[in-house]
């Protein structure tokens, strides 16, 4: 049998490492906050000029990378110089971000703070989003089309094929969003052309070159497709009024059934500030479905004011989505709030104007005022938007008071009163 001899020492260090952690969880001594804050701002002129200047250095290393392997130094040195001012222009104008980092003890008698001016990491040369339909060809209820006369082909193309006594008509099976964005890397660019200056300067004509090589590698590039079925379904419900209102009642059934597993994907996918609107759209569909199957008639105006409906969230989601610029600016959340008061009026047109519901279309005004409000708050002296959030809010006040009509007219005025906000922000 084995005897295990535990030494006073032993004994000691046990103790102390189990009331280890009941020592370290006393109140701490240090404090440590880190703000950030908007510095310098650009204005949408000098966004172009930016990303046409950071188009310009990418040329010009180009450039010395060509006249370097013509053995020219010379040119490759004149070419440097001018991507070197160029990104002098650049750290001139881009934006800025103020961080604030402070440091103190409980009783206040130590504290440090230090505040930095931070330029961006990158700014865009170029930045595209768009939307991308991929159709696929679906048998539809009915006869084959018969073959259009050579004067009707003139104004409506023909249906492509038919299988089985059935038409094959184009359907929106998804709709992507197609993202593609070129940035230039401030520092690490600015690092390797005076890297190829000195190399340059030692007459090492290879390593320059592979300092160049090195800045256009560095450039941040990226293309994307995301999936976005909000937008597919409202191009098939779209499809879906045409069908109806031409009489293609078992067409339009169709449209409705692909919009509804297009919208079941939308709900899992939303973020919470619209999530009950797109399960709300869901529900719709479905009572929209369940009708048209019941042989109920003159469904056209439900279909057309879901389809807006579906629209609005649509384009909500298409708005909200920051690419290039809009990464940079300080004033996200006011242009925020405008996109959150645009879908409000679009929904107050939608529900008065289709849905002849007023009560509804009331709410959807009293909502979109709140977000002017929001944005007026956040934007007050800060952003060239004031004036036409200002105007956005008086519109919203006269139809509200009954001043205004809230007609298709009225309201298409105030939905591009906000727009014009936005696109200050």
């Amino acid at each position: 049998m084995t005897k295990l001899r535990i030494r006073p020492l032993v004994i000691a260090l046990a103790a102390t490492l189990a009331a280890g952690p009941a020592a370290y969880a006393a109140e701490s001594q240090l404090h440590e906050e880190v703000t950030s804050t908007p510095g310098r701002g650009i204005s949408r002129a000098d966004e172009d000029m930016v990303s046409s200047a950071a188009g310009k250095v990418l040329n010009h290393i180009a450039r010395a990378r060509d006249a370097l392997r013509k053995k020219d130094a010379e040119q490759a040195g004149n070419e440097l110089r001018q991507a070197s001012t160029l990104m002098d222009i650049i750290d001139r104008v881009a934006p800025t971000t103020v961080i604030k980092d402070r440091m103190w003890t409980n009783d206040h008698k130590l504290s440090y703070e230090d505040t930095q001016e931070v330029h961006p990491a990158a700014v865009p040369v170029y930045s595209v989003l768009d939307e991308r339909t991929l159709v696929d060809d679906v048998a539809m209820p009915g006869k084959a089309a018969e073959p259009a006369a050579k004067s009707e082909r003139t104004l409506k193309a023909p249906v492509a094929k038919t299988e089985a006594g059935k038409r094959l008509e184009p359907e929106a099976a998804d709709v992507m969003v197609y993202y593609e964005e070129l940035d230039l890397p401030l520092r690490s660019t600015r690092h390797f052309i005076a890297a190829a200056q000195s190399e340059l300067g030692r007459n090492r004509l290879n390593e320059a070159d592979q300092a160049l090589r090195a800045a256009q590698d560095s450039v941040d590039f990226v293309g994307l497709f995301l999936p976005e079925p909000l937008l597919a379904a409202r191009d098939n419900l779209a499809r879906a009024h045409e069908h109806y209102s031409a009489g293609k009642v078992p067409e339009a059934k169709e449209d409705v059934d692909t919009a509804i597993a297009q919208l079941e994907d939308a709900k899992r996918a939303a973020d919470p500030d619209s999530q009950a609107d797109v399960g709300k759209l869901l529900d719709d569909a479905k009572s929209l479905r369940g009708r048209i199957e019941r042989g109920e008639t003159s469904l056209a105006g439900d279909i057309k004011g879901l389809w807006h409906h579906t629209e609005a969230l649509a384009d909500r989601a298409m708005e909200s989505t920051a690419v290039g610029w809009a990464k940079l600016r300080h004033h996200g959340q006011v242009r925020a709030d405008l996109i959150e008061a645009k879908r409000y009026v679009v929904y107050a047109d939608v529900d008065g104007n289709v849905d002849r519901a007023p009560e509804r279309a009331h709410s959807d005004l009293t909502k979109a005022r709140d977000f002017l409000d929001k944005a007026a708050a956040a934007s007050a002296g800060k952003t060239d938007a004031e004036v036409y959030i200002k105007d956005a809010k008086a519109m919203v006040d006269s139809i509200l008071s009954g001043q205004a009509k809230a007609d298709p007219g009225e309201l298409a005025n105030l939905k591009n009163q906000v727009v014009q906000a936005m696109d200050k922000v």
